[in-house]
């Protein structure tokens, strides 16, 4: 297994990384473009980068560190990348493209023939990116860290998440690269390229460059944990889903919300006395106040909820969302470029019962940004919960900003004081009021 690359470790504080280049050689992910068609075959061209190997009548993708089979989770792989040739920046999720395949032979050192039971609906020039969807490793990594500044750091490739920050507070990522290094390979990282998660006070993003992401440009959120045992002033809280969990996300001094898991009403508060990590699934968490808390609602740890400034940043090329930002903290997304996502530019959730990402927004202005060629909606503010007649969100500004393709919406769903004016749009902007 490849070993995760981080940066900044534990406990670290005041640290500029500046100029550093973050480059792969030959990683294990692939790109089959198609140069050839027939009814019942498909001629691809492996990128230049690949190599193409047959042993025992199959073929295999060989590289340092890997031998991996071409047909590598034909059957389940829901994942896959594809640019369609007549939207060269708009990359989507698809099945895999071997699946159906009856045979599979090596053209060349650069080419392969694909059979299929039943004809394929592809075109000259669609593009695939087949790679592993584990996460198994990181690029810039910061955790339990303070006043961290990430300045011109260019990052061609990475295997799992680009840049990762948890439980620090005060990052600073200002003039970065998060791209392929050329137009052979379309995909710069197998995830998001940021996440940052149980943060706290500012995180600055600007003047910076996503594109080619397998995921989310940017996850600003915190964890709800489920309340799993109540003893006294003690509790046991559960991380509840697959892909987090093994780290504690509270201090003493901490401020906690009790929430319903359902409406994401929150019910009361009280500050943290004392915090422990049983296991890699369990706190033990120590209130000064646990009167309105019963099991089966979750926490959230308001004090980890950072001020987001993203600025002057170009994303493109986003197989899922631009933004994803649910934190109470006061968040200005103003002067960038939006191009080609696939889902949403921008997303507000909030939700404990799927991905148990906290938390609502209570401040957000979103101005004088571009938008272009977003699949989905421009904003959409759904929070995951029902019945509750109130408000989750609040305080979102839409405003001054520029819509050049012709179809644009924005959905709104439990948001108070909901602004929206001043956009210039081709064809106007239709609101979606849930």
């Amino acid at each position: 297994m490849r070993r995760k690359k981080t940066l900044i470790d534990k406990n670290c504080k005041n640290i500029k990384i500046k100029g550093l280049i973050i480059d792969s050689n030959s990683p294990d992910l692939h790109m089959l473009e198609v140069v050839e068609k027939k009814p019942f075959s498909i001629t691809y061209k492996v990128d230049n980068a690949s190599k193409i190997v047959e042993k025992n009548n199959k073929i295999y993708f060989e590289g340092k560190d890997y031998f991996s089979d071409i047909e590598r989770d034909k059957l389940t792989a829901h994942y896959i990348g594809k640019i369609d040739n007549d939207e060269k920046n708009n990359i989507r999720r698809v099945a895999h493209p071997l699946l159906a395949s009856r045979k599979i032979e090596k053209v060349s050192n650069s080419e392969i023939k694909v059979n299929y039971i039943m004809p394929k609906n592809y075109q000259i020039g669609d593009k695939f990116f087949l790679y592993e969807v584990h996460r198994v490793n990181n690029g810039i990594v910061i955790l339990d860290s303070e006043s961290i500044t990430i300045e011109k750091v260019t990052q061609y490739f990475n295997y799992g998440l680009a840049f990762v920050a948890q439980m620090s507070k005060n990052i600073v990522v200002d003039g970065c690269s998060f791209e392929p290094k050329n137009d052979d390979m379309l995909m710069a990282s197998l995830a998001d390229f940021m996440q940052v998660c149980m943060c706290s006070e500012d995180v600055i993003i600007k003047n910076s460059r996503f594109i080619g992401a397998g995921d989310d440009a940017l996850n600003v959120h915190g964890i709800h944990l489920k309340v799993k045992e109540k003893n006294d002033n003690k509790l046991k809280l559960a991380f509840s889903h697959k892909q987090t969990y093994g780290f504690n996300i509270y201090e003493r001094g901490d401020i906690v919300a009790f929430i319903n898991p359902k409406s994401l009403e929150e019910y009361g508060r009280a500050k943290v006395l004392n915090s422990r990590l049983l296991d890699t699934h369990t706190i033990e968490l120590t209130l000064d106040n646990v009167d309105k808390i019963s099991e089966g609602m979750v926490l959230e740890n308001i004090t980890k909820c950072p001020r987001l400034t993203y600025e002057n940043n170009f994303l493109s090329r986003i197989i899922t969302r631009g933004l994803l930002i649910t934190t109470r903290g006061k968040s200005v997304v103003k002067n960038n470029y939006f191009d080609n996502t696939t889902m949403h530019a921008i997303l507000c959730s909030n939700d404990a019962k799927s991905w148990y990402e906290s938390g609502r927004v209570d401040d957000l202005t979103i101005e004088n940004n571009t938008f272009n060629v977003c699949k989905m909606h421009l904003l959409d503010i759904l929070p995951e919960n029902v019945g509750y007649k109130n408000k989750v969100h609040k305080n979102i500004s839409f405003i001054n900003n520029k819509v050049l393709q012709k179809r644009a919406s924005i959905r709104v769903k439990n948001c108070e004081n909901f602004v929206f004016k001043n956009n210039d749009s081709v064809k106007g902007i239709k609101l979606i009021k849930k």
